[in-house]
């Protein structure tokens, strides 16, 4: 049994049975679509279910030792994190060889399935934005974000440079950030209200104003008696755009993901709702600072980012705006700042280790800057 890291092993016309239907399964069978699809798909095999009319079909492991005779040098992949007791099933079906696909396989930013010539593109489109940033460590780890869309190359090196990056870090949305600078918040994406609450502990002397375009998601959770009592919070049933008007907002299946205004494969409906820009927000509150916006908001912070420019040129806030929402953003968005914000150094956090998502840009103003 060993680990595959690396697809370029598999050779043209070469047949595989995935054993795992669920998420890292889909996930390895995606990427053998998009990176070897010379490579034949079997179908999956699952300890629970089978289903021959699938595509993939689903095969239960019962039946796995009859697909294999037909097919006897077909390659079984274990796509699931429970490898011990899956291979001990496959020796007690007859089968003595598997592999194992890499964790790193199944990381949040696979799903949005660049190509061979997309991760190329990408990675020529982070090389000027790399240079944007101030300490060499977040230089480097811009330069090497194209890995994460990548699956071939060292994947084991690749996962424990991003995991390194990764504890060098204290807490999302605050590193970076000089709190007592702070009196005006905008926070861009409530959802259940947790930010809230850390911005209440972090900044208890900051008037905090938060956006969440679908009320649902914030009136059901069990944190909104806790916020609603805090008279320094405000919640706005809005979404941040850069127009003001009424979008349709996509709604996750659970959700417990958040809402987007951006549309998403598997959204279970839309709703419409009423958004507005920072700008317009800004000007219709009269407000006389602000100073600092954190953007979290599902795929829609460059649009939010077109609509505040006026504010955020008066008020030099400082910022942390989410990027791994989308691939381009990664470029996108430090680019735009880098050409509209005078005075500004930049930052990068990665917050999840396991899917190598969470990525949050920090912009600061030099005057506010307290990092060493």
């Amino acid at each position: 049994m060993r680990f595959i890291s690396d697809l370029s092993i598999f050779s043209e016309g070469e047949e595989v049975l995935l054993y795992g239907s669920g998420f890292r399964g889909q996930q390895f069978f995606k990427a053998l679509q998009w990176h070897r699809p010379g490579v034949r798909v079997l179908g999956f095999v699952d300890s629970f279910q089978e289903d021959l009319g699938a595509e993939p079909p689903i095969f239960h492991v019962a039946n796995l030792p009859g697909v294999l005779a037909k097919h006897p040098g077909a390659r079984v992949i274990i796509t699931s994190a429970f490898y011990h007791s899956i291979y001990s099933r496959l020796c007690a079906a007859g089968v003595r060889e598997a592999d194992v696909s890499d964790p790193f396989f199944s990381n949040g930013n696979k799903m949005h399935g660049l190509s061979v010539e997309g991760v190329e593109d990408f990675r020529h489109k982070m090389e000027p934005v790399a240079q944007l940033f101030r300490r060499e460590q977040d230089r480097q780890f811009a330069a090497n974000l194209w890995r994460l869309y990548a699956y071939s190359g060292d994947v084991t090196s690749d996962a424990a440079f991003f995991v390194e990056s990764h504890v060098r870090l204290r807490e999302q949305y605050f590193d970076f950030i000089t709190p007592e600078l702070v009196r005006v918040v905008v926070d861009g994406g409530v959802m259940d209200g947790h930010t809230l609450q850390r911005f209440a502990h972090h900044m208890p002397q900051a008037r905090v104003y938060g956006f969440e375009p679908y009320a649902p998601v914030f009136l059901l959770s069990p944190l909104r008696t806790h916020v609603e009592r805090n008279p320094n919070i405000e919640v706005i049933f809005k979404g941040l755009s850069d127009v003001c008007g009424h979008a349709g907002v996509h709604v996750e299946p659970t959700c417990i993901g958040g809402t987007t205004l951006v549309g998403k494969q598997g959204d279970v409906g839309e709703d419409d709702v009423e958004v507005v820009t920072l700008d317009d927000f800004v000007a219709e509150r009269g407000l006389g600072s602000l100073d600092y916006v954190k953007l979290d908001i599902e795929g829609a912070e460059m649009s939010c980012l077109r609509g505040a420019g006026r504010a955020i040129e008066r008020f030099r806030p400082q910022l942390a705006v989410c990027l791994y929402h989308s691939p381009d953003d990664y470029h996108r968005i430090p680019a735009h700042l880098a050409s509209t914000l005078v005075g500004y150094n930049f930052y990068l956090g990665m917050y999840d280790p396991v899917l190598f998502s969470e990525t949050v840009l920090y912009a600061i103003p030099a005057e506010k800057d307290r990092n060493p």
